[in-house]
């Protein structure tokens, strides 16, 4: 390396240029790895989220939500279903899960479980004075709805 430094500096190429191109090139090789390190997480994320969903905890609770005609307030099926979306809202409203998770049956089904939660949601929210109870997965529904409107 020293000797083409040398040779540049001979033929009259400016050293400043030299390590300018060196500190662009060094720049861009950092973003590129940086963009591959979020990619990387963002589908580790989403390998997760299906692997969540397949849960054996879940799956009893989704159907025990889908079968329930009320809820009580301290209903533990409920309390799962609604933090397991909040969670996911909050992951994907932050861009951490993709919405295109949400394209399927996984969208459609967590529509439905916060139209069928949604009373419940709201009577916590009261009881509690917590406006924001569940506000990512209220948040998550509202979006996968305008995403197949």
């Amino acid at each position: 390396m020293t000797e083409t430094v040398q040779s540049a500096v001979q033929t009259g190429v400016d050293l400043s240029l030299i390590l300018s191109i060196i500190g662009a090139i060094t720049g861009v090789s950092g973003m590129v790895v940086g963009i591959l390190g979020v990619v990387r997480s963002r589908y580790q994320t989403v390998s997760e989220f299906f692997s969540a969903v397949e849960k054996p905890e879940f799956i009893r609770a989704r159907g025990a939500v889908y079968a329930a005609k009320e809820f009580a307030v301290g209903d533990e099926n409920a309390a799962y279903v609604i933090n397991f979306f909040h969670h996911w809202g909050l992951m994907a409203k932050k861009r951490y899960l993709p919405m295109w998770v949400f394209d399927g049956a996984s969208g459609a089904g967590a529509v439905r479980l916060y139209e069928r939660l949604e009373p419940h949601i709201n009577r916590l929210r009261d009881k509690n004075g917590d406006k924001r109870y569940a506000e990512y997965f209220e948040w998550l529904c509202k979006k996968i709805k305008e995403r197949h409107a």
